[in-house]
Order: structure tokens, then C-alpha cells, then sequence
């Protein structure tokens, strides 16, 4: 097996300049990494890519922590890995998905101990006291928060976000404007900065609004299952929804269904999930570009690790299409 001091002999070059060529950490002219490659193939010579590691203190992984609530692969992530993927595979680095990290001591041992499994981080739906935030900037480990970061931070971090609250906002006055008075609204938790955004829109809209919300119709779920549930106990107090995801969104569908309740005629419904999906009758729901959000996350991190620097960068605004799942009038 051919070795790095094999590859140095036979390029005529030291072993310091072969050991540059694979971890860039000093500059190495194109014509000398042209032939140290070629001998490299021709030797069938494969670097360590953990010895590597240990000379340049990069592994060429950017972990992306997937939402801690929920035991839930959500709709968006197909599109949001995609878009990670693609634009780390662009700069040299590869995705680490990581599912479940339930609590502080697992986090801390497993993926940002001294070791530094990862170069950087993204974590998904950040909690108002989100103990992975805290323990990167305890490693002091780039990451960026998709989703708006914790208010109580006494540091500024990067984050992605699409207006949340503005949406939830719009689609609740839709609703109001329309006569829905008893409005069922099935939020994240509270918890999470981006149930916290829905929650605040929803407020703003009926106190614009001067209609009072009813608190018996107000939940956070902590599981697709528990919409059915939540249905069944409200049954015949709501003329419409707001929903979470279009998980929520299909299992309301599945209620109209079941009522002999016609959707855009008995029932309104408007999704907050930001997935474009296909439901008849069409539903009202906002669209986020997961993919590019995805795409948008990684460059931000690789801003952060070239400036050394700490920037803000908010998602362009999302699309909402209204359409007759939600623009009946109540009460003609």
C-alpha cells in the first residue's frame, strides 16, 4: 500500500506539500497539485481523511439537527436536506442529519465535545431556552438557527426565518374579515420560537379585529395524532380552522369528510405548513422554498466561517394563495 512519503518521493515534491494538497491548509501552485494527484491515481494512494482531520481540525461535516418535539419526519425536510446537501456538496462539506436529540448531556457528549465531530452546525425549530444553542456557542462551533432564534440570548446569532407571525396574521384576518368568529387553531408549542410567532399573529388579528378568541379553541400540539382527538371534542364549535402543518390541514380534511361537511362551503380551512401540496378542494396555505432555505442556511454558515462573523440574513418573504378553502363569508 502506498504511502504519503511514496507519493512526496515520486512527485519530487516534500511530504509537507503533499499533505497541503489534501488539506489545503497552505497554498499549493495548480501544476504541483495536478501532479501530485496524478501520482496519487497512479499509485492508487487514498489519504485518511481522520489523519487529515487531526492536522487542518476540520472533519468536513456540518451537522443539521433535525426538530428535538417531535417523533415526526416533517413534509418540509425532503426539500430543506436537499437543499443542505447540495450547496455543502458545493463548498466540500457533506451533511450529518441528526434525529432526537432529546437533552443537554446528549448533545454535549455525542456531536460537540473536544473531539468536534462537526465544522458547523443548523438547527432546526429553536426552543426558548434551546440547550443546543448554548452548547455551540459554549464550543464556540458556527451554526445557524432556521427559525427565530431565542429572545433571551445575550449574544447575536445567524439564523433563517420566513414572517412567521405576518403570516399567521394574514391568513387569521382573512378568516375574521369572512364572519369566522369561533376559529379553531391548532399551533406548535409555544415552546418553539416559531409557535410562539404563529401564536403572536394570531392575537394581533383578532385584537385588530376586536373579536375576542376563544380559548377553548386554542391548542398546541405535540403530535399529528392528537388532531383527530382535538376535533372530535370541538366538534360543531368552529366554523374554521388554522392549522400548523398540512398534516393537521389533511386530518381536518378527513373530519369535513366524515361530518358531511363540504370545505369552502361548511368549513374553512388555511394552513401555516409553508409546503405547496395538492389537496381538493385547494388549500389555503402558506409556501416556503425549503430547498432554497436549505441552500440559503449553508451559505450563511460558510459566511460565518469565512468573516468570522456572527451576520443576520431573514428569508425572503413566503407566498400565501387564498382560494375556496378559506374565502366563504360565515353567516349569509
Amino acid at each position: 500500500m502506498a504511502t504519503l512519503h511514496d507519493v512526496a518521493r515520486k512527485s519530487g515534491v516534500s511530504v509537507a506539500t503533499v499533505s497541503n494538497v489534501f488539506t489545503r491548509k497552505k497554498y499549493v501552485s495548480p501544476e504541483t497539485h495536478r501532479k501530485v494527484k496524478e501520482v496519487c491515481h497512479e499509485l492508487n494512494y487514498k489519504p485518511n481523511p481522520i489523519a487529515a482531520s487531526m492536522i487542518t481540525k476540520k472533519t468536513g461535516i456540518i451537522g443539521l439537527f433535525l426538530d428535538t418535539q417531535k417523533d415526526v419526519f416533517h413534509t418540509m425536510y425532503p426539500d430543506l436536506i436537499k437543499g443542505v446537501g447540495l450547496e455543502a456538496a458545493h463548498i466540500g462539506y457533506s451533511p450529518l442529519l441528526f434525529f432526537n436529540v432529546s437533552g443537554k448531556e446528549d448533545f454535549s457528549r455525542l456531536f460537540v465535545n473536544k473531539t468536534h465531530y462537526i465544522d458547523g452546525a443548523i438547527i432546526i425549530s429553536p426552543q426558548r431556552d434551546d440547550f443546543r444553542i448554548n452548547e455551540l456557542l459554549k464550543d464556540n462551533i458556527p451554526f445557524v438557527v432556521f427559525g427565530n432564534p431565542p429572545e433571551n440570548l445575550n449574544v447575536k446569532v445567524p439564523y433563517i426565518d420566513s414572517p412567521n407571525e405576518d403570516d399567521s396574521y394574514t391568513l387569521t384576518t382573512h378568516l375574521l374579515s369572512n364572519g369566522h368568529s369561533d376559529i379553531l387553531f391548532l399551533n406548535n408549542s409555544e415552546k418553539i420560537t416559531l409557535g410562539r410567532d404563529r401564536a403572536k399573529g394570531f392575537k394581533r388579528a383578532h385584537e385588530d379585529n376586536g373579536i375576542k378568541i376563544n380559548p377553548e379553541l386554542v391548542f398546541e400540539i405535540s403530535g399529528y395524532h392528537d388532531v383527530s382527538e382535538i376535533l372530535r371534542a370541538v366538534d360543531g364549535k368552529f366554523t374554521a380552522c388554522v392549522v400548523e402543518s398540512n398534516d393537521s390541514a389533511r386530518e381536518v380534511y378527513k373530519y369535513a369528510v366524515a361530518k358531511g361537511l363540504e370545505i369552502g362551503k361548511n368549513l374553512a380551512v388555511v394552513s401555516l405548513g409553508g409546503m405547496k401540496e395538492t389537496f381538493l378542494p385547494e388549500l389555503t396555505s402558506v409556501y416556503v422554498d425549503f430547498e432554497e432555505a436549505g441552500i440559503s442556511a449553508v451559505k450563511l454558515l460558510k459566511e460565518a466561517w469565512d468573516k468570522n462573523i456572527q451576520p443576520h440574513y431573514i428569508m425572503g418573504k413566503s407566498h400565501i394563495k387564498i382560494s375556496t378553502s378559506s374565502d366563504f363569508t360565515y353567516g349569509e
